[in-house]
């Protein structure tokens, strides 16, 4: 096996009807989309639409930090942090927790988020830190972890989110 799309973050990728070609369309938690042609090893050949510049670059945008911490009944819940750009670990913040919980979703995760991540990066060069929860019940952690809410819609996504917040109080966020 070998890789062929090396960035890390979100990969789309759709083969041709000829299997000697695929498109990637690629973007992250700091890059908007790039959409690439690529022969079957990996060269690249064409990109066609987007730019190779992170155009993100030229703004105070700070690269999310991804954490998890483990709930009292030790089940792993994965965050991610956006910080104010003059960030001072001295001070305290107010905290804006964002969360999407329907079975299946999935919002902590190196893929671009769009205006709402753009609204969260505003809030958070104007003073605010900004938490993002993936809950049990979320996708992309096996079906185990998707479906111990069936049935039971609001009973562990609470609790995660609360938890989130004890975990960040601890470490002295708020």
């Amino acid at each position: 096996m070998k890789r062929l799309t090396e960035p890390k973050g979100y990969h789309d990728v759709s083969l041709s009807d000829n299997p000697n070609y695929f498109i990637d369309t690629y973007n992250s938690i700091h890059r908007l989309s790039l959409v690439t042609l690529y022969n079957i090893t990996g060269e690249k050949l064409y990109t066609v639409k987007g730019s190779e510049k992170n155009i993100l670059e030229d703004y105070n945008l700070r690269t999310p930090e991804f954490k998890s911490f483990l709930t009292k009944d030790s089940v792993g819940i994965n965050m991610m942090l956006i910080k104010p750009y003059n960030f001072d670990a001295s001070k305290k913040y107010p905290m804006l927790i964002y969360n999407y919980s329907g079975p299946g979703s999935q919002i902590v995760r190196d893929r671009w988020g769009g205006s709402s991540l753009l609204w969260h990066h505003y809030l958070a060069n104007n003073g605010y830190v900004i938490l993002y929860v993936d809950n049990r019940g979320t996708g992309g952690r096996g079906t185990d972890f998707k479906h111990v809410v069936y049935r039971q819609l609001g009973k562990y996504e609470v609790n995660d989110i609360a938890a989130a917040a004890e975990y960040m109080k601890t470490l002295g966020y708020i």
